[in-house]
């Protein structure tokens, strides 16, 4: 599949104004102003979408959204850049570069597009990423020859809520074990998740993706997010971005893949790619474990045959929606990356 680029950079000023600027586009640049979202109308439309998630209650926030983002010359060019996609049988990678902390927490993978009816992270003609412009150089395709290594974490201690492993190692297995049977990802544990263990796997097993099921926090002191792991003594470790920072970037990793309720894990996930890691997957709402494996499945499957991280998101993505329906559980796997193509890997033929 090719790839056409639509970059919008969202700037604000500190004062409640913003503007969308279009940088990179087959239809040309573009500037628009528009509104500060509505605290109060996303905050209800949120909570009725909570209280009952319906396909209404959905397209309407996903409607509010589209409307504030995308207005005169933006919006112009993102209906020829569709168009132009479509006419040459191309997909449109629709790049969100955000800058206001206040306006990258709201959902925009809901973006609906009230002409054509459809989300923009579910068309088969359009992915959504969240892009990242970062000032270091970007790190180079890895290529590797399958399998695709992940690394699973599972991080339990005395003084933390309580994580059934089993379980989540069941829905792992579960979700990869047709990969895993072909040869096409090798799935690892850690029998206890420290930092040293953590380190240690990452650099004798030559880890591609890190997947991270635990607690995240912030810690208001240092003003920084944290993931939690064990401390060898049974106990909670915070782990801040600074010591994260220093265990990924040395390694091989290319993705990072949280989940962990809340809004954090998406600061998270902004975090690891500011300090260097090629892209980032937070899984901000809880899926129910069918929805995780069916998730983990379409995913990685995408990856293992060599489709763009963003594309591979999106047959995620799709795979939720086809079993659970329009309820906006589909749009909980939020994609941060730094790589302008979303390629994380250039995949090999097997010896």
């Amino acid at each position: 599949m090719i790839y056409h680029n639509f970059k919008v950079r969202v700037v604000g000023n500190g004062f409640g104004e913003y503007r969308a600027e279009v940088l990179d586009s087959s239809a040309g640049e573009s500037i628009s102003g528009f509104p500060t979202p509505d605290p109060l109308q996303i905050t209800a439309l949120r909570s009725k979408l909570a209280a009952n998630p319906s396909e209404a209650a959905v397209q309407a926030l996903g409607i509010l959204l589209f409307e504030t983002l995308f207005t005169g010359h933006v919006l112009l060019n993102l209906r020829r850049a569709i168009a132009q996609a479509e006419f040459e049988k191309a997909a449109l990678r629709i790049q969100l570069a955000i800058e206001p902390n206040e306006l990258s927490a709201l959902p925009w993978e809901l973006l609906f597009d009230p002409e054509t009816k459809q989300f923009l992270a579910l068309s088969n003609h359009t992915t959504l990423v969240r892009y990242l412009p970062t000032p270091e150089a970007l790190r180079p395709l890895l290529a590797i020859a399958p399998p695709l290594r992940i690394l699973a974490l599972f991080p339990s201690s005395m003084d933390m809520p309580p994580i059934d492993i089993e379980h989540e190692r069941y829905v792992m297995n579960e979700a990869l074990q047709s990969l895993t049977n072909r040869g096409l990802v090798e799935l690892l544990f850690l029998e206890h998740a420290t930092a040293e263990e953590m380190l240690k796997a990452l650099r004798e097993r030559q880890v591609h993706i890190l997947y991270y099921q635990g607690h995240v926090g912030f810690n208001s002191y240092a003003s920084a997010n944290y993931l939690l792991l064990e401390d060898g003594a049974g106990n909670a470790s915070g782990q801040g971005m600074m010591e994260l920072s220093y265990m990924l970037r040395d390694s091989i990793v290319r993705l990072a893949v949280i989940n962990s309720c809340g809004m954090a894990a998406g600061t998270l996930a902004y975090d690891l790619v500011r300090h260097g890691v090629p892209g980032a997957i937070a899984i901000q709402e809880p899926l129910r474990d069918i929805e995780t494996i069916t998730f983990l499945q379409n995913f990685s499957q995408a990856l293992a045959i060599g489709l763009p991280v963003d594309a591979a998101v999106a047959e995620g993505r799709r795979a939720i929606w086809a079993m659970s329906g329009p309820q906006g559980y589909w749009a909980s796997p939020i994609l941060v990356v730094r790589q302008q193509d979303a390629a994380l890997f250039s995949l090999k033929e097997r010896p």
